[in-house]
């Protein structure tokens, strides 16, 4: 047993009994379990003194904390996407253009595309650069949601200079038929016709490290080394070491041997091995690369300096506009500490970071994204679960037989709706305009933290029972409420959940998600306009 003050019963964890208990480490926990102090323990000196000393601990942690001089509110609710209030330029210097200075381009998803197309009697690789105009200027077709359906015509450019005209709906054709489901193209390697090492690549002198035990062992390490590739295509990529040992290794332990790279620390520890098993793992490893610097044929980028430079060169603001909305949703995360405001000390420094994806739409999106890996392992409990499929099937099911109706929602920025359970601070990048630099302190669940998927499942739990519904005790993310028709019919009113997606299922489910609404931001279908709607 351990030493720590009870603080109360912890109403939205767990569905037996909890407590939040406040340990030696000043960092509360949920336990099910506690006991009190006998009258014998509270004559015992010993026990008294490290009473003393878990008080003293504890005070002199919530002491440093109290000169952050931050009550601990938080907004009520996230900012909508419509609303008014923005976030400024990623780059302090630019200006967002009034609507009259954007042209049709300057909005064009399709625009940057690579993709292969028909060029003479083979399949050629082309990039997607204008849209193309009649003789008055104006741009020749109209978008449909549905590729089929689109009438647009581009212009494409081909790796040899030339430039045809292409209808929408075959280069929609041309992307979707090259990638995987979720929109990476996989591709042949050709050879490898080249290789480099930069300074980030281990020596020979250090190759070997000696473990505990006195034995040396070779650094198991690719770091600092890109190969060259070339494709079936005819394009070429630097790759690192490490995507091509995984994907065809024995092609590049042949490519290493032959350039006499065998030694190297990069090499020296897998490429002797992978050369005498050769022919057994030729048949069990994959002979295509997944492409991942590109998605539905479009550049994707790594970092947010390289976003903004794919929007210079292309012409447009895709990925800067994505920054903005991202960042603009993300602000309730934040405590900043302004001018030379210390950062607290009982908080621990991470990294965060930018992560970028395309949609089936084109759409760019970017996902601000807390670098959790840093973090200290929780002492509490980081499980969140979701509710199950046959839960979802049977749902449906009892609202045929009942003739009920069905909703469905998304909940936008789902984890910052729940406070931060770990106590972590960072410095504000690029992203944060002109506030790069400032210290700033995690007041939500941010995503990526390992703690966040609980915190959010804890704050909707919570909700849910303030609504009146209570968890099935056969799956703790069906919520139910007993419900009479205006028929007098007696039935059960159900929500479901799984993680920010929200099933609701009753005579009148609107009134649920009206409830909802107010308390989170529920995502607009951007055809309706509406918040919630029956599934399609």
């Amino acid at each position: 047993m351990k030493l720590g003050r009870w603080l109360g019963v912890a109403h939205r964890i767990g569905q037996a009994m909890v407590y939040y208990v406040i340990p030696k480490s000043g960092v509360p926990l949920a336990r099910s379990t506690v006991q009190p102090f006998s009258d014998e323990d509270k004559r015992n000196p010993a026990v008294t003194a490290e009473v003393a000393d878990l008080d003293k601990s504890i005070n002199r942690i919530l002491k440093k904390d109290d000169d952050l001089n931050w009550n601990g509110e938080i907004p009520n609710r996230l900012l909508d996407e419509d609303d008014e209030d923005g976030f400024e330029a990623v780059e302090p210097d630019s200006v967002m253009p009034d609507a009259d200075d954007y042209d049709e381009e300057t909005l064009d998803k399709w625009l940057s595309a690579k993709v292969l197309l028909p060029h003479g009697d083979t399949q050629s690789s082309a990039t997607v650069r204008r849209r193309k105009r009649d003789h008055e200027g104006n741009p020749i077709g109209t978008s449909h949601p549905n590729p089929v359906l689109d009438t647009r015509v581009y212009e494409v450019e081909f790796e040899d200079g030339t430039q045809q005209e292409y209808a929408a709906n075959l280069i929609a054709t041309s992307i979707f038929a090259q990638v995987d489901d979720e929109g990476y193209e996989h591709i042949l390697m050709d050879e490898i016709i080249e290789h480099k090492a930069d300074g980030h690549a281990v020596k020979r002198d250090d190759m070997y490290i000696v473990g505990k035990n006195g034995n040396k062992h070779m650094r198991r390490t690719t770091k600092g080394w890109k190969l060259l590739v070339k494709w079936k295509d005819g394009s070429s990529d630097w790759l690192p070491l490490a995507d091509l040992k995984e994907s065809d290794p024995v092609q590049t332990a042949e490519y290493a041997v032959a350039n006499q790279l065998e030694n190297e620390p990069a090499f020296a520890w897998w490429v002797k091995e992978t050369i005498k098993r050769r022919d057994r793992i030729i048949s069990q490893v994959k002979t295509q690369y997944q492409k991942r610097t590109h998605k539905f044929g479009i550049e994707v980028p790594k970092n947010v300096a390289e976003a903004l430079a794919i929007d210079k060169c292309n012409g447009n603001t895709l990925w800067e506009d994505s920054i903005k909305l991202e960042m603009k949703n993300v602000m309730p995360a934040f405590k900043f500490l302004e001018g030379d405001m210390p950062a607290p000390t009982a908080h621990k420094k991470i990294q965060c970071h930018m992560i970028f994806d395309i949609k089936m739409d084109f759409t760019r999106k970017a996902r601000f994204v807390a670098g959790g890996h840093l973090t200290d392992p929780p002492a509490s409990i980081t499980y969140s679960s979701v509710v199950a499929r046959d839960s979802v099937q049977i749902a449906f099911m009892i609202a045929a037989l009942n003739d009920l109706s069905v909703l469905v929602a998304d909940v936008g920025n789902a984890y910052l709706n729940a406070p931060c359970r770990e106590k972590i601070w960072f410095t504000a990048g690029k992203e944060f305009g002109s506030r790069v630099g400032t210290k700033i302190v995690l007041v939500r669940a941010l995503y990526g933290l390992k703690t966040s998927g609980a915190a959010w499942r804890a704050h909707i739990s919570g909700n849910m029972r303030e609504l009146g519904f209570e968890p099935s005790d056969f799956n703790p993310d069906l919520w139910m409420q007993a419900a009479t028709k205006l028929d007098g019919f007696k039935y059960y009113e159900y929500v479901l959940i799984y993680v920010d997606d929200i099933l609701a299922l009753g005579e009148h489910p609107e009134k649920v998600m009206i409830s909802l609404s107010d308390i989170y931001r529920l995502k607009k279908d951007k055809k309706t306009g509406k918040a919630y709607a029956p599934p399609e």
